[in-house]
């Protein structure tokens, strides 16, 4: 059975949630789209670095199979780093309302 209405304790669920996160210092949105970006990029340096170490990791302990599908997933994060910079450099050279502008006209 569905309910039809959504009990108080669901609709605070996500606040409290959104609390936490912040109080935890995890919520990196960006007050603006060039700063959401940076905010993004700084995020996926961050997974890069951390894919890298735990590639040279499971090389070290002689585990390929991990080492395998860790180097597909840097893979991935290394074409997401190259996104947001040409996203960045993009609002560099055009502004960010003609880039806006664009975007959402895709």
């Amino acid at each position: 059975m569905i309910p039809n209405k959504v009990s108080p304790d669901q609709n605070q669920a996500p606040s409290n949630a959104l609390r936490e996160i912040r109080a935890a210092g995890l919520n990196h949105i960006g007050a603006d789209v060039p700063q959401q970006c940076a905010n993004d990029l700084a995020s996926e340096m961050t997974a890069v670095a951390n894919y890298n170490s735990a590639v040279k990791l499971a090389a070290e302990v002689g585990d390929n199979a991990t080492r395998e599908i860790l180097e597909g997933i840097l893979e991935d994060e290394d074409g997401h780093v190259n996104e947001i910079e040409e996203k960045l450099d993009q609002i560099k050279q055009m502004g960010v309302q003609h880039f806006l502008a664009i975007q959402a006209g895709e």
